[in-house]
């Protein structure tokens, strides 16, 4: 790389850049074009220059994901040298970034993980919530680098967020050595952790020595801890009810959180397809409610109207059909919710009417129901376009070992549901 552009990205000087750019406008392209190589993004980013960062990020925006021959991108060396507000500011603009695998397959989620960042851990939870299904080249999860380096709220925090996001099956994934997390903490003599993870993991998961998490757990005496005891002992009956109980309500928050994840984190292209699907399902539907196929007479189909029965379920089905595409309409609208309203509330109203004039009280009553339970499932979708669009939110001041601020991010898209177990 030129000398002199090394000397303007170490000093964050962007004057100096363009006067760079003036005088060889392909000196960015080239750079690019050098499979593994420190870029001006990689030393502005390490010494912690957010203006200069964000320039370079601008105009060439592929930098920021280009590793150097040691392995890093931007964002892993920004870590590294604790350049926290860099960081941020480039999540905030590609929020990608926290995928990216670096060195020994580590992700920047990874490394403040390990690092104890635990306000830059929920931030990039939040920022990009697919960044937790990463592994490393040995197979380690997030979850396993935090419980290595024994930091107790960083465990809490990937924990809270696992639970609400409905990813519990994480809690059980294994490293190469065919360890899970209940695994790593025996073997670390953990007992603050052992309480946390105790009854959510599979202790009977055998790791590729042929143990399980209790059976390291007795090997270290952590079985005879009063607490664990207790955990371990308690009513098994009531364990499962619980548990039952628990899976039911998990069910229907991952129906309800996976959709509102990939509504609010969903790229303008996929949303303008489904805005189109939407429409067109919207049009066919009003159009069978302004013009309904002919009903035939129930006294005259005999004990079993199967005829009245199927002109039945084609009404309710049309409708339910019709209210799911103006919910997919309201809530994928760019703008506010007053807007989505206008549009869309008219058009419900008139086919309201028309419905109250061809449909029994029993049919009303059903589709009435079902139309609920599709209101309720976006509830979270709602009300985040109350708040003013699906946009990303603006990073939290940090402060402390774990900022609170952070954990209403990370509760708010269960809000609706009650606290999860």
């Amino acid at each position: 790389m030129n000398e002199r552009l090394k000397e303007v990205a170490s000093s964050g000087d962007i004057d100096t850049l363009y006067s760079i750019l003036q005088e060889d406008a392909y000196i960015l392209e080239r750079i690019d074009q050098v499979p593994f190589v420190d870029t001006p993004l990689h030393i502005s980013a390490s010494a912690g220059h957010v203006p200069f960062s964000l320039e370079i990020m601008r105009l060439k925006p592929s930098l920021a994901k280009k590793l150097n021959p040691e392995g890093y991108s931007p964002i892993h060396l920004a870590l590294q040298n604790n350049q926290t507000k860099t960081v941020l500011r480039l999540v905030d603009i590609d929020r990608d970034l926290v995928c990216i695998q670096g060195r020994e397959g580590l992700t920047p989620l990874h490394i403040a993980a390990s690092g104890g960042m635990d306000d830059i851990l929920a931030k990039f939870l939040t920022s990009c919530p697919k960044s937790i299904k990463q592994l490393t080249n040995r197979n380690e999860s997030a979850l396993h680098i935090v419980v290595k380096s024994e930091d107790i709220e960083s465990v809490k925090i990937l924990l809270q967020w696992i639970q609400q996001t409905c990813m519990t099956s994480i809690l059980n994934w294994c490293d190469d050595e065919g360890n899970n997390a209940m695994h790593l903490v025996a073997l670390g003599n953990q007992i603050e952790m052992v309480k946390l993870l105790i009854n959510k993991v599979d202790m009977k998961a055998k790791n590729l020595e042929g143990k399980t998490a209790l059976d390291i757990m007795k090997e270290h005496g952590l079985v005879e801890d009063k607490e664990v005891k207790e955990m371990l002992h308690g009513s098994h009956i009531l364990r499962d009810v619980a548990k039952f109980v628990c899976s039911i309500l998990l069910f229907v928050k991952r129906l309800v959180i996976t959709d509102h994840h990939e509504i609010l984190y969903m790229s303008k292209k996929d949303r303008n397809a489904i805005l189109v699907v939407s429409v067109l399902i919207a049009t066919a539907t009003y159009q069978a409610a302004l013009s309904p196929p002919i009903s035939p007479p129930r006294k005259e189909m005999g004990f079993f109207p199967l005829g009245w029965i199927s002109y039945e379920c084609f009404q309710q089905l049309n409708t339910v059909a019709f209210v799911a595409s103006m919910i997919e309409i309201c809530v994928h609208l760019p703008s506010g919710i007053g807007y989505a309203l206008h549009l869309v509330l008219p058009l419900v109203i008139c086919y309201a009417l028309l419905a109250i004039v061809s449909r029994s009280y029993f049919s009303l009553v059903i589709t009435s129901a079902v139309i609920f339970l599709l209101i309720l499932s976006k509830i979270p979708l709602v009300r985040q376009k109350v708040k003013g669009g699906f946009k990303p939110k603006n990073p939290n001041k940090l402060g402390g070992r774990f900022s609170f601020s952070m954990e209403k991010e990370l509760t708010d898209i269960s809000v609706h549901f009650g606290p999860s177990g």
